[in-house]
């Protein structure tokens, strides 16, 4: 009987230090982050900071927002020829009626625009919208992609 109580204590205690050991080199992301000195990155871009992307077709939309808040203009991928203009603002709404203010369209920050028979390709700009982004075009207009975050 004494030997199988010294077994099951021997056990007990072994059992402790495996568990204690396991734990002293197991690392949770969050550790492993700040460990790191900061976030992970994925390729060349941290975690949270990736473009997304909106793609854009002829219809009878006329534009829409793409962020309302701070956010950053990546690039516009023309991929046909236009038959209408493209703009982009530093706004949240093109509507007059919504904006605070009411400040006229013409008004807007324009970031970016895109002419009448366009050249297809990707135009780059990685700049700072302070407000959001919204787009607005008229006429008809190729499919092209927008990149923002």
């Amino acid at each position: 009987m004494k030997n199988i109580k010294q077994s099951i204590l021997v056990s007990v205690v072994a059992l402790f230090l495996v568990v204690g050991v396991v734990k002293a080199v197991t690392v949770t992301v969050d550790e492993l982050r700040e460990m790191l000195g900061g976030e992970q990155s994925l390729g060349s871009v941290t975690f949270g900071n990736e473009y997304k992307g909106t793609t854009l077709v002829p219809s009878s939309a006329t534009g829409a927002a793409l962020a309302d808040y701070q956010s950053s203009l990546g690039s516009v991928i023309i991929t046909g020829a236009t038959g209408g203009a493209l703009n982009i603002y530093n706004a949240t709404t093109t509507n007059y009626n919504l904006r605070t203010g009411q400040t006229a369209t013409s008004s807007l920050e324009r970031i970016a625009s895109f002419t009448l028979n366009q050249a297809v390709g990707t135009y780059t700009f990685d700049t700072t919208a302070t407000i959001g982004i919204v787009y607005e075009w008229t006429g008809s207009i190729a499919t092209s992609t927008i990149t923002y975050r």
